[in-house]
């Protein structure tokens, strides 16, 4: 057995690396990115420190650089692969060659970009299908959103013109800095930028404006309303419609999905009955066949996991069979889980409607009949309470004498007449 577990490991070994590799650059990343945001604050008070922990980042992107020569050689024609490899040489002539911690040393930080691969992983894992919902719904709506920047831009120029010439020619003194707010278009466009996403927009300019110029502040606070709670209401709404249209039309390709495979479970279902009845030299499915294949795991399986909407195999058969003899054919009963498995349609929705009326209508109607009946039963009743207290009356010694006729019959001058036909209720 040795051997056979050495050569699982070995072949175990390359699969492991694929797997570790990525995992390890990505730490390597994020842990640069950490050392090149302290080397910006920190850099200047501890050198010693930060200069040798990028001369330890620089030999380390020497080695991922020579590895992927090496042993991935292909992977370098990638585009995300060359632009790291194309910041990693970047920051090496930085750090070894021209001997500084310039501007190539921190772009190292735009390797970050790995991170954007959790969109894949997140596409085929349950639990992290927020997450790629919200990613999915950002670059949908991207395209929508650089239009907007377009209009958003062409809006600030044209009114960063408007309010320019309505101040241009404004003394604010120490109340407002015309000239930093409303010094140029650009500028002007600027301040409205920040109008409109009110930062500091009433306390810094609008109120002090107001003081000076009534009109211009009147005009401005329009603007920010306008901008603020339209065009970038506007923005946001795209953000949210394209996040849930991209949900529905997930959830509908979910559902397509599901339906399929258990188009290819019948599928599979249909053929071993097939060929079950092949074996047998017969045509037809009767109710000990179907018993017998849901013994066979593999059909049992396959029909628990279709979950078809009946108690056992006798309904499965009986919905299945349209000759109502017993017996069906394998399509019969493949068209007969498909037609179980499909959604209820509007027809289907309106004849059990019109089921539920029709049985609640005649329940009804039995209901005011049996209403009826218990009122002649009650009255039937009294009637035959009164007869046999009569009759009981009629029994005692005393009472009897007082009728001829029961007199005649006890002396036996009245005959009792012939017996007629025996009576349908009896004791």
């Amino acid at each position: 057995q040795e051997p056979f577990h050495s050569d699982a490991a070995r072949s175990a070994m390359p699969h492991l690396r694929e797997q570790l590799l990525p995992v390890v650059l990505d730490v390597a990343v994020l842990v640069n990115a950490i050392a090149v945001g302290l080397d910006v604050d920190l850099g200047r008070s501890q050198p010693a420190f930060f200069e040798a922990l990028r001369h330890c980042f620089c030999g380390s992107y020497a080695l991922e650089i020579l590895g992927r020569a090496l042993l991935h050689r292909s992977s370098l024609l990638g585009r995300a692969v060359l632009f790291d490899v194309v910041i990693m040489l970047l920051a090496i002539v930085d750090i070894w060659i021209l001997g500084q911690a310039g501007p190539f040393w921190r772009l190292t930080v735009l390797r970050i970009h790995r991170y954007t691969r959790i969109r894949h992983a997140a596409k085929n894992s349950l639990t992290l299908q927020d997450l790629w919902m919200v990613i999915a719904g950002v670059m949908r709506s991207a395209r929508a959103h650089v239009w907007f920047a377009v209009l958003l831009a062409g809006s600030l120029f044209s009114c960063g013109v408007i309010a320019r010439g309505l101040v241009m020619d404004l003394d604010g003194g120490h109340v407002l800095d015309v000239p930093g707010y409303f010094g140029s278009v650009t500028k002007s466009s600027f301040t409205l930028l920040q109008l409109a996403t009110l930062d500091s927009w009433a306390s810094h300019i609008v109120r002090p404006l107001f003081d000076l110029r009534p009109t211009a502040a009147v005009v401005l606070v329009v603007f920010a309303i306008i901008l603020h709670y339209g065009l970038m209401s506007v923005m946001v709404g795209v953000l949210v419609w394209s996040t849930c249209d991209l949900a529905h039309n997930r959830q509908d390709h979910e559902t397509f999905k599901e339906i399929e495979e258990e188009k290819e479970i019948i599928r599979g279902v249909t053929d071993y009955f097939k060929a079950s009845l092949q074996m047998q030299d017969r045509v037809r499915i009767d109710l000990r066949e179907l018993r017998d294949a849901m013994s066979v795991p593999q059909v049992g399986a396959a029909f628990k996991r279709l979950e078809l909407p009946v108690a056992n195999e006798e309904e499965l058969l009986h919905y299945a069979d349209k000759d109502r003899d017993g017996l069906c054919t394998p399509d019969e009963l493949s068209a007969g889980m498909l037609k179980l498995k499909e959604s209820a349609s509007r027809f289907d929705v309106a004849c059990v409607t019109a089921s539920l009326g029709g049985h609640a209508e005649a329940v009804d109607h039995a209901q005011k009949r049996a209403a009826f009946i218990r009122t002649d039963l009650v009255e039937l009743t009294g009637k035959l309470r009164n007869a046999f207290a009569q009759l009981s009356e009629l029994t005692k010694p005393e009472k009897m004498g007082q009728m001829p006729e029961v007199v005649l019959r006890r002396s036996l001058v009245i005959l009792p007449g012939p017996v007629g036909p025996s009576s349908r209720y009896t004791d």
